[in-house]
């Protein structure tokens, strides 16, 4: 008998391959019960994942709300203030992922406008004559 997820040979009665961890079905559709005393392999975590404990702690996936968002967005209009945010927002730790992704497409943007910026007084220069 073999996994139906990853193919590994089991041993016959299993109820979860020790490869995965997926519960096994029976030809009957049922499966069978469980032995006294055992418990299903447990599959470590990814290594290209980010740590729960983390996640729970910081709440870094947690959508943001609108308040919060409109809270940015003032924060982002005072002068001076708003490029030291966007750059912790951006490189700090513990920053909600939307948060983070806001503030780094916002520095994204704000590279592209300086380079159109210097282009145009640039090209601007060259008709004063």
């Amino acid at each position: 008998m073999f996994c139906e997820s990853c193919g590994k040979k089991l041993l016959a009665g299993t109820r979860f391959c020790v490869d995965c961890g997926a519960e096994i079905e029976r030809a009957g559709g049922s499966v069978p019960a469980p032995t006294a005393g055992w418990e299903p392999a447990r599959q470590a975590p990814s290594p290209h994942s980010p740590s729960d404990a983390f996640d729970a702690a910081s709440g870094e996936k947690e959508p943001l709300t609108m308040g919060q968002y409109l809270l940015i967005f003032l924060l982002l209009s005072i002068p001076l203030l708003n490029i030291v945010l966007l750059f912790l927002w951006s490189f700090g730790r513990n920053v909600n992922i939307n948060k983070r992704n806001f503030a780094r497409a916002s520095l994204v943007v704000c590279l592209i406008m300086s380079v159109v910026y210097v282009f145009v007084v640039l090209s601007m220069a060259g008709y004063r004559t």
